[in-house]
């Protein structure tokens, strides 16, 4: 993780510092993330495609919530130019 906000330490009940530096796959959070695979790995597969889904989980007050997941692929490859 390199972003993690207030609202997503009063969301999910963890701090900043316990998730920095750790991959989003390993945090134990509360999100499925068997429905959160597919869409990690179609972003993850091209470097011009960002996926967004919903899905319906916990948060840390028990409370069901409906998350809007949106993955964006981090790259720092440039496609070259066509001539």
């Amino acid at each position: 993780m390199l972003v993690w906000n207030h609202g997503s330490e009063e969301l999910w009940g963890v701090r900043q510092e316990e998730v920095q530096g750790q991959h989003f796959l390993n945090l134990d959070i509360g999100l499925p993330i068997d429905q959160l695979r597919p869409t990690l790995q179609a972003a993850m597969s091209t470097q011009d495609s960002t996926r967004t889904t919903r899905i319906q989980t916990t948060n840390r007050r028990g409370r069901t919530v409906t998350c809007r997941v949106t993955c964006t692929p981090c790259s720092t490859t440039t496609r070259p130019s066509a001539a």
